[in-house]
């Protein structure tokens, strides 16, 4: 089992999600803030290594709550949208499902 299948078959958690947001904040904090410390203090990389630790673990949890705080507003809003259409449907008509033949501009060779 190789590729697609293995994931397939694979359970999903959603707590075990990482995204984008998280990783970044996590890298970003614990590479910029943590990691360049040392090198404006001329001093070794690997002096005080819990700090880089402790910034990837507050920087990870920060990406979570941003991440959540983001998905509330989006919902929000989706929300907000939804409930306006159905309280005034008369602004929204039902659409007719345009035909592929109607989307087609006339067309003639050219030899």
């Amino acid at each position: 089992m190789v590729g697609p299948e293995i994931t397939r078959r694979m359970p999903y958690i959603e707590s075990l999600r990482i995204t984008s947001l998280q990783f970044l904040t996590a890298g970003l904090l614990g590479a910029f803030s943590v990691g360049l410390n040392p090198l404006f203090l001329r001093r070794p990389l690997t002096q005080g290594m819990w700090r880089h630790g402790l910034a990837v673990v507050v920087g990870f949890y920060g990406g979570t709550k941003l991440d959540q705080f983001l998905d509330w507003t989006r919902n929000r809003t989706v929300a907000s949208i939804e409930d306006y259409m159905a309280k005034h449907p008369e602004d929204f008509p039902p659409e007719v499902p345009r035909k592929y033949k109607d989307v087609l501009l006339p067309w003639s060779p050219v030899r």
